[in-house]
């Protein structure tokens, strides 16, 4: 499998994962939103939102350097430089550190000033809204330090962790939210203490993760490097304008709303911030996944895969967010009355607003972390992320020549969002050589295009239907169905739809048809007569298809234990269901045929009995009682004892037995000092079976054996294998010295998928080739020494051993 292949196969997996991490959050955070305005009441909940704010403001500098430290990590790993990966992660410890403790005197002394001085408090609430900034600052102080941790989590992509701990993280702020009604004490004083204790412990779980799972978080050792700190701190600079812009334009239009407006404004907003960030979470779990795969590739100097990610991720992304941002924009009063009950009446204009600059933004987003990869911040801060900044004193100043409108300022950011995305394609047309009208064409044109068509759509039937809570079902449903309905048609290429359908087929359709098979497919209980009323018959029947034969052997030993450890009587039918060696014109039970029932049982002898239980039709009744070829080298405890029931209960019948001991005699006879070979060629190595073990090569092999033999005295090698091409080869090696059982040789696959099919073809009698099978296995299990690639037919010819001098086995993954 390509690089590229499982680079989109890890993004894609991680997008997803990080998507039900966001519906998880999203839904807890609007539910925890609704019983925090309820138990902290309008004017404490605009108190805390504005206090915190003023801790959030400084955040920029946490996120422009958590930002550097990702992306430097990501590098590292891009470049397999493990020195590098642990110098980069114990420089951002020690830079944190120290940004930490300069923060905290900052924030102290400005933040105190700032509460007590210049902000609208009610005087009654001014104690406690201290109790807020203090616990506030604390909390971010907790936060600052433990980013490098976070930071390691995300560069090596392991987004199920991430995931999880922030389902851990958001459901215990629920939890604190839902106590608040219940304690007796100031609930905004103890909310900010209760936060605080929630932010150590998941920064606790963080750390105690990294260190036990990631090599460069084991041990730390404070040090700052010049070059690579003046990197960190250049790169950090740059970045920290984008993240000071974004800090000052949410946190600083929130202060200046109460400056002119007090504390109903900051709920409002409040309100808008949180729909806000649960659309920008949206779109980020795709960018999220993708950055740290644009850092590597960038590392490795891969500029049409970087661009072919950034644009292909934008455009998708796009089409995602239309999905979820027409209804929530368009419902938008109902989704309020909902989720919050009564708002303020301004809240609906003000969060539409921040939609419509959210949404103008994304069109650039990933060019960004184009930009951070190749660390070329300095143009794009400096033009495009000015204009975000400029939107706090434009809107202060507006205010004070026009106080009555606090829609203002919303106005101005959504100005400045346009301003910004087009000053940000214009220096990456320069500084990355981006093709913007190329971008715009495979990115943005179709997504807006459908979007905009959609939105036209909904709205008129919005304003034909009036406002109800199955009008919000009713857009909802339509928005899904345009959606898909357009995107399918006219938002995608052919080539894109050829994937997707393939993808659909293979892995989705695949999914559901192993759910629909779990649970349909389950053991059952029948009666057919009065008899053997004192046992119950666990009747052994699956249907095996195209399975070989010692793959069906495999599998009914694991329902023979199965069947032993839950006090039943195995009998194992190969009659009544589909398995290739069934003769149609001759039905027989085909174990039978080769040998016989575990406890003496026949099918003919259980007609009549009054307990019956008919196995699930699957080849292994549970994941405990299966055995993988991956045992041969990783779990030889398990294999013996699954040689312990094969010597109990797999038994040749007569004739079967007779055939391998008149075999072994003809082939063996008085010989000692005997190398096994088991070298499987035709079906794996012409079809390479997916999910299969990767054979060695046949010329590796032959230089094992050799090496095997001269070392430990051997005389003779005996290959079992059914390909012409590997027989000859090993026959030029080893001329009069080779041993084999003269079983029918196939030169090729020759378009066939199984070999079952190849026999039918050459007009091959299965039931003799499986004899003859049966008979190599037998010699191979009474050979001196055995070596071979992973197959049912090696896992069966161990179990027929009773031990071997020497053993080695290929462990070379999976086709």
């Amino acid at each position: 499998m390509s690089e590229t292949l499982l680079n989109n196969k890890r993004i894609a997996k991680n997008t997803l994962l990080l998507y039900v991490r966001m519906l998880f959050l999203t839904l807890v955070s609007l539910y925890t939103s609704r019983v925090l305005l309820k138990a902290l009441g309008v004017d404490d909940y605009g108190i805390y939102n504005v206090v915190g704010g003023i801790v959030v403001i400084f955040s920029f500098i946490s996120s422009s350097l958590s930002s550097a430290t990702q992306r430097f990590i990501s590098f590292a790993i891009g470049k397999g430089d493990q020195g590098l990966l642990k110098k980069t992660f114990d420089i951002s410890i020690t830079v944190f550190l120290i940004i930490g403790i300069l923060l905290f005197i900052l924030i102290e002394i400005g933040g105190v000033y700032f509460l007590n001085f210049k902000m609208n408090i009610p005087e009654s609430r001014m104690q406690a809204a201290n109790w807020v900034l203090q616990f506030s600052i604390l909390s971010f102080l907790i936060s600052i330090v433990s980013i490098p941790y976070n930071s390691v989590l995300i560069a090596h992509e392991k987004m199920d962790v991430y995931a999880c701990f922030s389902i851990i993280e958001f459901s215990l702020k629920l939890f604190v939210a839902l106590l608040l009604p219940v304690l007796l004490f100031d609930r905004l004083v103890l909310y900010s203490i209760l936060i605080f204790i929630v932010t150590v412990f998941i920064r606790a779980i963080y750390q105690v993760y990294c260190r036990s799972h990631f090599a460069e978080c084991k041990s730390i050792k404070l040090c700052i490097e010049r070059k690579m700190g003046k990197d960190v701190f250049s790169y950090s600079g740059w970045n920290m304008i984008g993240s000071l812009a974004t800090i000052s334009r949410q946190q600083g239009i929130n202060i200046i709303q109460n400056l002119f407006f007090g504390t109903i404004i900051n709920a409002a907003h409040a309100v808008a911030i949180q729909v806000a960030s649960a659309l920008t979470q949206f779109t980020n779990n795709i960018f999220l996944a993708t950055r740290p795969s644009i850092t590597k590739l960038y590392a490795q100097g891969k500029t049409d895969e970087i661009w072919k990610l950034v644009f292909y991720s934008t455009k998708y992304t796009l089409y995602l967010f239309t999905l979820v941002v027409i209804p929530i924009y368009i419902e938008m009063p109902m989704i309020l009355h909902i989720w919050l009950g009564d708002v303020p009446g301004i809240t609906i204009a003000i969060t539409r607003l921040m939609i419509v600059s959210i949404s103008v933004e994304i069109v650039c987003a990933q060019i960004f972390a184009v930009f951070q990869a190749a660390n070329m911040l300095k143009k794009v801060q400096l033009l495009s992320c000015s204009i975000i900044l400029l939107v706090l004193p434009v809107s202060y100043f507006i205010l004070k020549v026009n106080s009555e409108d606090p829609l203002l300022p919303y106005i101005i950011s959504l100005i400045a969002s346009f301003l910004f995305t087009s000053t940000t394609l214009i220096v990456a047309k320069f500084e990355l050589k981006l093709k913007v009208v190329n971008y715009l064409c495979v990115s943005i044109l179709s997504p807006l295009c459908i979007a905009s068509l959609i939105f036209f759509i909904v709205s008129c039937f919005c304003s034909w239907a009036e406002q109800s809570t199955a009008r919000l079902f009713y857009t909802l449903f339509l928005v899904i169905l345009l959606s898909i309905s357009l995107i399918s048609t006219i938002g995608l290429t052919k080539k894109e739809k050829l994937y997707i359908h393939g993808y659909i087929k293979k892995h989705i359709m695949n999914t559901l048809t192993k759910v629909i098979k779990k649970i349909t497919i389950r053991e059952r209980k029948e009666t057919f007569g009065e008899e053997n009323s004192d046992k119950i018959f666990y009747v052994i029947r699956v249907d095996y298809n195209m399975a070989g034969m010692l793959a069906i052997v495999k599998s009914t030993l694991s329902h023979i234990i199965y069947a032993y450890e839950h006090h039943y009587v195995p009998v194992v039918d190969l009659l009544n269901c589909n398995c290739q060696y069934i003769d149609k014109s001759n039905p027989e039970n085909v174990w039978d045929i080769f040998f016989i029932q575990p406890f003496g049982y026949n099918l003919d002898d259980i007609k009549k009995s009054k307990n019956l239980i008919i196995s699930k039709n699957i080849q292994v009744p549970q994941k405990k009682y299966g055995i993988h070829v991956n045992a041969l080298h990783s779990d030889k405890i398990l294999l013996d004892k699954y040689r312990d029931y094969y010597k109990r209960y797999i038994h040749f019948n007569s004739l079967t037995r007779k055939f391998v001991d008149d075999k072994y005699c003809e082939i063996i006879g008085t010989k000692k000092h005997i190398l096994g070979v088991l070298a499987r060629g035709t079906d794996y190595l012409d079809c390479r079976p997916k999910g299969h073990p990767i054979q060695p090569d046949p010329c590796e092999i032959i230089n094992k054996a050799k090496e095997v033999m001269r070392e430990h005295g051997y005389e003779y090698l005996f290959l079992a294998t059914e390909d012409q091409r590997i027989y000859d080869l090993f026959k030029i090696h080893f001329g009069q010295r080779l041993l084999f059982s003269g079983q029918k040789l196939l030169s090729g696959m020759k378009g066939a998928k199984f070999i079952s099919q190849l026999n039918s073809k050459e007009g091959l009698n299965q039931r003799q080739d499986v004899l003859n099978y049966l008979a190599t296995l037998h010699i191979l299990s009474k050979c001196d020494a055995f070596i071979g690639g992973c197959t049912a037919g090696t896992i069966g010819a161990y179990m027929m051993a009773d031990g071997y001098e020497y053993e080695y086995f290929w462990n070379l993954g999976c086709y």
